[in-house]
């Protein structure tokens, strides 16, 4: 151990355990980590995040504008969808792109913050970024799926105008895509359901 000076066998360094109060046995040159553990993940994660939110926000403006010339009631509604699955990308670029910038920030300190970085409300709330932007566009697309699916099934009939009706619907299928993305985002950080999500535990051990 650097600080204590304390001797430790072989086996002891980088062995996924704690054994010095300054965490050197575990956080060196040799077994040190990163958030992104190599610089394929890292340049993969700036360059998607960042491609992400431009394209997408993109998408989104030119998915408003194109919502004002829609004529008829699927046009309409496959337009709102495409616009959510352009949110729920924009929002895992967020996600990538926010998660590169602190492992640029912390780099190879990130080892001896990784327990209180692991339970922190940054890490958390990046976690439900995540989740709620891949369940949007999941939801999205299935229900994008549907819709041109009845579209096939009804292709001789002349589609409807759009109507209040036509609003009513959209918003529904908007708003249920969000709360039941939200529910499934938040769920897992909830007490109640620790248990069944947990997929590992991290103690620290000093011996």
């Amino acid at each position: 151990c650097e600080e204590s000076k304390e001797y430790l066998s072989i086996d002891q360094k980088c062995d996924n355990l704690i054994h010095c109060l300054d965490k050197s046995d575990e956080c060196n040159t040799t077994c040190g980590s990163h958030i992104l553990s190599n610089i394929f993940l890292k340049m993969s994660a700036w360059v998607i995040g960042i491609l992400a939110i431009v394209l997408n926000c993109k998408a989104m403006v030119k998915g408003g504008r194109t919502l004002n010339s829609c004529k008829t009631d699927p046009a309409f509604c496959n337009n709102c969808l495409v616009i959510f699955i352009a949110l729920g990308d924009l929002l895992v670029g967020v996600y990538l792109t926010v998660l590169s910038s602190f492992d640029a920030y912390h780099g190879a300190g990130y080892c001896l913050i990784q327990l209180e970085w692991m339970t922190s409300n940054t890490c958390k709330g990046l976690g439900i970024t995540c989740t709620l932007g891949t369940q949007i566009s999941l939801f999205s697309m299935t229900a994008l799926s549907l819709l041109r699916v009845i579209g096939v099934k009804n292709d001789m009939v002349a589609p409807r105008k759009i109507s209040r009706k036509s609003y009513f619907k959209a918003s529904w299928m908007c708003l249920l895509t969000i709360i039941v993305s939200l529910t499934i985002s938040i769920l897992p950080i909830l007490n109640a359901f620790e248990d069944l999500f947990v997929n590992g535990l991290t103690y620290e051990s000093y011996n």
